[in-house]
């Protein structure tokens, strides 16, 4: 908070990650399966809206939906705002996957009506000064990387603000000790400050608020999901 380093790890308040799922304040891929997504990233690796936030959306989908189909990335140089171009194209482009959205008064679930009806040539791409690039070539002029929390061994997703803790096992690790080196690591670092390797998997807050959202059965809680689920999106399109 301060910029002053800390000598001791600080520990998250089992409320605060409780309640940071439950608010939002780590996007649900759920919600968004239902969403047209025009992500444009203008490349940027020094401040809070770093480019591989991009990224972690997509893995958030793949693990959750089993695909990003309704999600593209346009990757531009500039800072925010990725092209000159981007703006106006991106406009255009929504509007056309919102009207096939629209259009489409088949019963199909709406996941899939987004999916479906997503135009052709809506896909992903990279561009500088309004040049396009190709996947490869991109990534080498245009980079993205992580932050401290999936090189610690987090997934792509960073939905894991906290994980649990156990006892420390030999499976976990992918070298082979020795009897005397495990006895000296087990010796220095007790249970308790030892993280699981699998608990990055699976947030543990998101249990409970499943919970609490199986048990929301009231009617404002319905249209608050209502929303977050993209149903306003249009009538039709339902």
């Amino acid at each position: 908070m301060d910029l002053e380093p800390s000598p001791k790890r600080m520990v998250a308040h089992a409320g605060s990650t409780a309640t940071a799922y439950r608010a939002a304040r780590v996007a649900d891929a759920r919600r968004l399966a239902r969403v047209p997504i025009i992500d444009l990233r203008g490349q940027d690796n020094e401040e809070i809206h770093q480019s591989f936030y991009s990224y972690t959306m997509r893995a958030r989908l793949d693990r959750t939906n089993g695909t990003h189909a309704n999600q593209v990335i346009w990757t531009g140089a500039i800072p925010l705002a990725g092209d000159s171009t981007f703006g106006t194209k991106a406009f255009v482009a929504m509007d056309r996957w919102l009207s096939a959205i629209e259009a489409n008064h088949s019963k199909a679930p709406l996941a899939r009506k987004v999916i479906e009806n997503r135009p052709p040539d809506v896909v992903d791409e990279c561009s500088i000064e309004g040049h396009r690039l190709d996947a490869n070539t991109c990534r080498q002029a245009l980079p993205y990387f992580s932050d401290p929390r999936i090189v610690a061994g987090g997934p792509w997703s960073n939905d894991v603000l906290k994980c649990p803790l156990r006892a420390p096992a030999r499976s976990d690790y992918a070298v082979t000790f020795t009897d005397d080196q495990w006895a000296r690591l087990t010796a220095r670092v007790s249970h308790r400050r030892l993280r699981l390797v699998e608990a990055w998997r699976r947030p543990a807050a998101l249990d409970a608020v499943d919970d609490l959202r199986g048990r929301a059965r009231g009617p404002a809680a319905r249209a608050a999901a209502g929303v977050r689920a993209g149903r306003g999106l249009s009538r039709s399109a339902r």
